[in-house]
């Protein structure tokens, strides 16, 4: 009837991703006689079988989508972006423990894409006026850097 796809950033790789939707979304909706084989009822009572099929390069998850009904945006918005949300968190906290474990971690232009995708605004702008005994201290930017990091890390 349809597809759902389900972008896999490299770094966390489509085996770990799928691993993390069976765990967190997917294990309600599994088939107890079929591993890669999960059953989806939206509200309005239409039933829907999907499977799984992994992709390694580029690294994502199609699931195709069989049933009798034209699935609604329940199954095909709502559900796609939970599976989605859901793999992209999980690749966030990969970035974030590689990053907490090594501050000097070079990230990949498919990590700096992932986390600022262009075009990037950010949420918030912030300028620091520091008095003028601060300024002349060199290590000062350094400990700042430091602590606004240590107030933003998960």
């Amino acid at each position: 009837v349809c597809e759902l796809v389900v972008n896999v950033q490299e770094r966390l790789g489509s085996a770990e991703a799928l691993a993390a939707l069976k765990l967190k979304v997917l294990q309600l909706h599994q088939l107890s006689n079929a591993q890669l084989k999960f059953v989806f009822r939206e509200s309005a009572g239409s039933v829907f079988l999907i499977a799984v099929q992994v992709h390694h390069k580029p690294p994502r998850l199609l699931f195709p989508v069989y049933g009798i009904a034209t699935p609604s945006e329940e199954l095909t918005y709502q559900f796609a972006n939970v599976m989605q949300s859901l793999v992209d968190e999980e690749a966030q906290g990969r970035l974030a423990r590689l990053l907490m474990r090594n501050p000097q971690f070079n990230l990949s232009p498919s990590d700096l894409s992932f986390i600022a995708p262009d075009p990037f605004t950010p949420l918030n702008d912030a300028t620091l006026l520091l008095p003028s005994p601060l300024t002349v201290d060199p290590a000062m930017p350094l400990y700042l850097e430091r602590a606004v990091l240590r107030l933003m890390a998960p």
